[in-house]
């Protein structure tokens, strides 16, 4: 039986043979979900509706099917008990266990909870960049004393604010005066658009925090064999420093480049590999949160995992932004301020450590991660950009 799937087919570079996948104990670790810890909405038992969804892709796989990544993105996570939340985009079968009300009802409870998209236009903060970028375009100024002028207003913003305007004067160093009509490749995407914006948002050398690129096994992986933890690298990290050595990963971060957008299959293994590595970090490190991004284009999406409740690990969108191409677009850019301002914010109050109570009551929750050789063997290794998906990418 091959689920959702569609008769013109992509063919990838693996074999296409697809073999029963037998889900047998020691393969998952879904478990009903402790009575006294569950994550209710409205009196609709959330935990046990996921649960029961967790078990009909346990039982769709042991039918001798597959899973298509393109489509079956939250299936996927399910199996390592991670719940990925997208407002408004949610799989029929997701659908069959928790009814549309009830998850626009999730939506809200957990934008509530982590206070996203409440706060007003911080119109201090565009009151004082908006001026000097307009100098720079109309070249009354130059790119320097325009980064010059942000700096100094250290004392007159909030810490989160700073952090903005730092982004934008690195931006201002590192951005061409207009549009590149060339194509441009993800090391360049990397080294010119994102690194500018998104460092001295997380970034803290003082605080031992660093935001790098990455080119080796993530640190959870060599950090224990304790739980199931993938091997893979991620394109880019927050991590903490040990004193000289690497710490926590308090976040993670894939790109696509341009080319790559109509790319379902490629887009939806990035976000599934995201959601894992995030949440190896908080089973590893006992975090409360973890943040990860995911940037196609010049697309940037946010997302929190946080192990909310026995067995139950949100990942919850919680905002996206468009990176600038050239100095032109940063008003632009500034006018999103408010939707950084709720990222920060996140970041800040979760990805933190447990503390020793919390680590004494909450380990229970925890659950494995569906390893990486089972994984591999449940997706159905065609590719096809006409499926559904929740997770595609397209052009606004």
């Amino acid at each position: 039986m091959k689920i959702e799937g569609s008769d013109t087919k992509e063919q990838s570079n693996d074999n296409n043979d697809s073999a029963p996948v037998n889900m047998g104990e020691g393969k998952l670790n879904i478990n009903l979900p402790a009575a006294n810890d569950r994550y209710v909405v409205n009196r609709f038992d959330i935990s046990n509706a996921f649960y029961q969804f967790q078990c009909s892709v346990k039982t769709m796989l042991d039918e001798d099917g597959s899973l298509c990544l393109e489509s079956h993105v939250q299936h996927i996570l399910a199996l390592s008990c991670i719940f990925l939340v997208k407002p408004l985009q949610f799989h029929e079968d997701v659908k069959t266990y928790i009814p549309n009300t009830v998850l626009d009802q999730m939506v809200d409870d957990l934008q509530t909870r982590y206070h996203i998209n409440k706060r007003g236009t911080p119109l201090g903060l565009l009151s004082k960049t908006l001026p000097l970028l307009d100098d720079v375009r109309t070249r009354r100024i130059d790119q320097d004393e325009a980064t010059a002028r942000l700096l100094l207003l250290k004392g007159d913003l909030s810490g989160d604010e700073f952090r903005i305007v730092k982004s934008i004067a690195m931006l201002l160093q590192n951005l061409p005066e207009n549009r590149i009509t060339n194509t441009i490749m993800e090391q360049e995407l990397l080294t010119r658009f994102i690194e500018p914006a998104l460092a001295p948002l997380f970034e803290n050398t003082i605080g031992k925090v660093l935001f790098r690129w990455t080119a080796t096994t993530n640190d959870e992986y060599k950090a224990t064999t304790a739980v199931t933890v993938s091997q893979d690298r991620p394109d880019a990290c927050i991590s903490n420093l040990d004193g000289m050595v690497w710490g926590a990963t308090l976040g993670f971060g894939e790109v696509k480049c341009f080319s790559q957008m109509g790319n379902k299959f490629a887009i939806a293994k990035d976000l599934v590999r995201l959601a894992l590595f995030a949440k190896n970090s908080i089973d590893v490190h006992n975090l409360h949160g973890v943040l990860v991004f995911q940037v196609i284009g010049r697309h940037a999406f946010f997302y929190l995992v946080n192990l909310l409740n026995d067995g139950l690990y949100i990942m919850l969108e919680i905002g996206n932004i468009e990176l600038p191409a050239c100095l032109m677009d940063l008003p632009a850019y500034v006018a999103q301020a408010h939707r950084l301002l709720d990222v920060l914010s996140l970041y800040d109050d979760m990805c933190v450590s447990w503390t020793a109570m919390e680590t004494k009551s909450f380990s229970t929750r925890k659950r494995k991660t569906l390893d990486a050789d089972t994984q591999n063997n449940i997706i159905d290794k065609t590719r096809n950009r006409k499926r559904p998906s929740i997770t595609s990418f397209k052009y606004q």
